[in-house]
């Protein structure tokens, strides 16, 4: 399954969508309840409701 098919599915406890970078802390909290689950995905810069592809910017 490419990107674009994983955007589609809808949210769920090994997938979560974000349009942005979340806090540290809730980015952390994310992280950690993947790792004490089955795994999953995160995948930044898709808009969790409309599932636009919008990007981060580089905060380098």
């Amino acid at each position: 399954m490419n990107i674009l098919d994983k955007v589609r599915q809808p949210e769920n406890r090994k997938l979560e969508l974000k349009r942005s970078l979340p806090p540290r802390a809730k980015r952390l909290k994310t992280i950690i309840a993947f790792a004490n689950g089955a795994g999953g995905e995160l995948i930044l810069g898709v808009d969790d409701k409309s599932r636009d592809i919008v990007g981060i910017e580089n905060s380098l």
